[in-house]
């Protein structure tokens, strides 16, 4: 690459441009299969800045469609193909309690607040932001890029499932989740389910009746307890089966994500989880080691009567060589942009997994690397959420000299 195409490609990341469409990226609520209109504001944004691009439509509950755009930088077909991939959707109805209006972003002391600024709609405008600088500078390519915003990322990754099964593939791609701008090439696992507790409401207590009613809560309450603390590294002597991973050392841990009590098919309680798993976990071992917790709990308390639903697919760990040319394209141009090292491994996302998992399941190295940190004090759903807007155009950058290396 010679400098004078280095410093022309980089001319065209204006940072107003990239602040203006952050913001424009989160005025517009994006929530789990509500994405259809952020989707064609990002088809429109991509053919205007002169990529090939094209809507993909994806069935979703309740007989409604999905949408997510799908943007292409064309090169001479003599060189590899590049895919970036990011989400556009965002979970948990929080904005009732912000301090400031969630899809009204403000900017204060360099740092952006709004509801998906950091997940991940920086890492979204700055690929878009890369792409566009990438056509400013008239950028002969050599590869093929591919841009895709995906929908579903919260549904076990239903838009970059659509995505592959389309057809799309690569040789290469890059995740933009927020990875505080290191180079994530360590990624645990998901395995996501749900148990039911059935039972008898209190309502229906009979006191003619020598038996007291049943009551799912708190039979659901036990199954908590022994499952251990929330969003805690487990104990490799508790419920969950598994060999430490060095690489993934606060790794597994179980989450809770909801709590509920329903009676569409009799009284019950519910409690959907999450499992962060290591290496050697899969679907098949957190089942059996679920069943054999419930199955022990019931033994000792005959009237806790459980259902277990684990969810598929389920994403499994993955990680990619350090030394792998784009890790290595990602570490240059980062230091390049910044003048520090990037943090590399599991430490920029903490382990935690991406739509990354599907890509390289289905033979695509994948690295992540993005704008906003991960950081627990700020991990979602954090109430204000907020971004630093030199990062999403550090990352802009170094999305753009990546590719500039890589495909030109």
């Amino acid at each position: 690459m010679n400098s004078e195409m280095r410093d022309t490609v980089l001319s065209h990341v204006i940072a107003e441009r990239v602040t203006q469409l952050e913001m424009d990226l989160v005025r517009i609520p994006s929530f789990t299969f509500e994405e259809a209109e952020l989707a064609e504001f990002l088809m429109t944004t991509m053919d205007r800045i002169g990529l090939d691009v094209e809507m993909q439509e994806i069935p979703i509950p309740d007989g409604k469609v999905g949408k997510q755009p799908v943007g292409r930088l064309l090169g001479d077909g003599t060189g590899p193909t590049l895919l970036f991939c990011g989400h556009m959707d965002y979970m948990g109805r929080t904005e009732g309690i912000w301090e400031r209006a969630p899809f009204e972003p403000v900017v204060e002391d360099g740092w952006l607040y709004g509801r998906g600024c950091k997940d991940e709609k920086g890492g979204l405008a700055a690929m878009v932001s890369a792409a566009e600088a990438l056509v400013k500078a008239g950028v002969p390519l050599k590869g093929n890029v591919i841009y895709a915003p995906v929908m579903g990322h919260k549904r076990e990754g239903v838009g970059v499932r659509h995505l592959l099964d389309s057809g799309v593939t690569a040789d290469m791609a890059i995740v933009t989740e927020n990875c505080d701008n290191g180079v994530s090439t360590v990624c645990g696992g998901r395995v996501t389910g749900l148990i039911r507790i059935t039972g008898e409401p209190w309502w229906f207590y009979d006191p003619t009746k020598d038996k007291r009613p049943i009551h799912y809560a708190e039979k659901l309450a036990k199954v908590i307890q022994a499952m251990g603390p929330n969003n805690q590294p487990a104990d490799s002597t508790g419920w969950m089966t598994f060999e430490p991973s060095d690489r993934l050392p606060t790794f597994p841990r179980f989450n809770i994500l909801n709590v509920s009590t329903e009676d569409t098919e009799g009284p019950c309680a519910s409690i959907e989880f999450w499992v962060r798993t290591v290496p050697g976990q899969t679907e098949s071992t957190i089942r059996a080691d679920l069943e054999r917790l419930l199955t022990g709990l019931a033994n000792e308390d005959p009237d806790l009567k459980w259902d277990l639903d684990i969810y598929s697919p389920s994403q499994e760990p993955h990680s990619i060589p350090e030394d792998h040319v784009v890790v290595q394209s990602l570490i240059q141009w980062h230091k390049h942009v910044t003048g520090e090292e990037p943090e590399v491994g599991e430490k920029p996302r903490m382990g935690h997994v991406g739509d990354s998992s599907y890509l390289e399941k289905a033979g695509i190295p994948t690295v992540l690397y993005g704008p906003g940190t991960i950081r627990i004090f700020e991990f979602w759903p954090a109430l204000d959420e907020r971004i630093l807007l030199d990062d999403i155009v550090t990352a802009a950058k170094v999305y753009a000299l990546t590719t500039l290396e890589l495909c030109g």
